[in-house]
């Protein structure tokens, strides 16, 4: 890019009302308040709070209260005979109890866990994926800025040369026509400024609607023209790259997390029921009760029962049917872990290509820019005045403003695919 134009996008620096905003604060507050990340966080929180219940299960429960009984007329004795009879009775105490299914409380904690660290996985992925959409959502407010420039730029030649050919006009060495040509142009030039202004607008609302700002504040990108940014190495060997994805990437832990959870819900189905269930129950009190309204006095009661037992059938031992849902799961999960290690391969190897597109274009699209310009400047040294002459100037104005519009979009996509090629890498470092 020559001195000329950079010195031109300085003016897209000048945004009145409107509040700063570089790259490094972007990537941060998309990667805090983005909903979506925000979302992925809650449900880390709901994974973990599933876990810490799987935790209780191993825990016996503790029960404190006060009972009251009365029964009155006919009950059956041991012996058979039926006899009526009035009794009252209370206890006062507490009762300490566990139910533990303990091959399927095991499993399920440990895929619990293995679900947490799913989740904890998803929130990265999620915060990568966020604040590459948001680097090219500022990289779009960059290119919106500095496409005012170069339409004010543009504007600002075509009227120039309008006050020239308008004075050429009244010297009568120019033909009326030609004015009005030129005035049209400028018209033109005026329009599409003021679409690029209402562009900054519309950039600056989506670039806050990602990072979750106030929309009715026009953000103004820090970097006042688009330099062009090379984070990665897209000329490093696709299978090491694509490998490092593998590595680093969340998806692939978050995939690996949920496997193995699937995996112990299925060893709760398979191995859980040949564990057997202990039960075991402790009652500390008092009791007291009588025949009608006689008592004899609150007097110490302890109760205590312990127990083994295996469950057959639904949920239980020879359960084919679930035992089948769960290794369907695995399988499931197996063949997903595989579709997101083709998809991220692919994605990498679509990512450094399109880098090196970019790359190319946006050395081809400055070249066209010196081009344009030095054509630009040779069209207005000349001093004739003829048809021909100020339509070539006309479209040697346009072919600069084409140039200089090409080089600010091809910067703006190399610049975003750049960070979705290391977002593809699992990094944004």
């Amino acid at each position: 890019m020559t001195k000329h134009f950079l010195s031109v996008l300085s003016v897209c620096s000048v945004v009145l009302h409107a509040e700063p905003i570089d790259l490094p604060t972007t990537l941060r507050l998309a990667g805090a308040n983005a909903i979506d990340v925000q979302l992925a966080q809650q449900k880390l929180e709901e994974a973990r709070g599933n876990e810490e219940q799987r935790v209780l299960a191993f825990i016996p429960t503790l029960t404190v209260g006060v009972g009251y009984k009365n029964h009155q007329g006919a009950v059956q004795e041991v012996g058979g005979n039926v006899i009526d009879v009035s009794k009252q009775s209370y206890n006062l105490g507490g009762t300490a109890s566990m139910d533990l299914n303990f091959g399927d409380a095991w499993y399920k904690r440990l895929a619990a866990k293995q679900q947490a660290e799913a989740a904890s996985k998803s929130v990265e992925a999620q915060r990568l994926s966020t604040q590459a959409k948001a680097a090219a959502a500022y990289f779009e407010l960059v290119r919106a800025q500095a496409s005012v420039a170069v339409a004010d730029e543009a504007v600002r030649i075509s009227q120039d040369y309008g006050k020239q050919v308008a004075n050429a006009v009244q010297a009568g060495v120019a033909f009326k026509g030609d004015a009005l040509r030129v005035d049209v142009q400028t018209r033109r030039n005026q329009l599409d400024l003021e679409r690029a202004r209402g562009a900054v607008k519309q950039a600056s609302v989506q670039l806050a609607a990602i990072l979750r700002l106030d929309p009715s504040v026009e953000l103004k990108a820090a970097d006042g023209e688009p330099a062009v940014l090379k984070l990665t190495n897209a000329t490093a060997d696709a299978k090491s790259l694509t490998q490092k994805a593998l590595t680093q990437r969340p998806e692939i832990a978050q995939q690996l997390a949920q496997l193995a959870a699937v995996r112990h819900e299925r060893d709760a189905a398979v191995k859980g029921p040949w564990v057997p269930t202990f039960t075991a129950q402790v009652f500390a009190g008092g009791l007291d009760g009588g025949v009608n309204t006689s008592t004899r006095g609150l007097g110490d009661s302890e109760d205590y029962f312990v127990g083994l037992s295996w469950k057959i059938g639904a949920g239980g031992l020879f359960d084919k049917g679930r035992t089948r849902v769960a290794e369907a799961k695995v399988k499931q999960a197996e063949l997903e872990e595989a579709k997101i290690k083709e998809a991220i391969v692919a994605e990498v190897v679509a990512a450094q290509e399109q880098v090196k597109t970019l790359a190319k274009e946006v050395e081809a699209s400055r070249e066209a820019v010196k081009a344009a310009e030095q054509n630009n400047k040779l069209t207005h040294e000349r001093q004739e005045f003829a048809v021909g002459i100020v339509l070539e100037t006309v479209l040697a104005e346009q072919e600069l403003t084409k140039a200089r519009l090409d080089y600010l979009n091809a910067v703006t996509a190399h610049n975003a695919a750049q960070y979705l090629f290391m977002k593809s890498l699992g990094t944004l470092r």
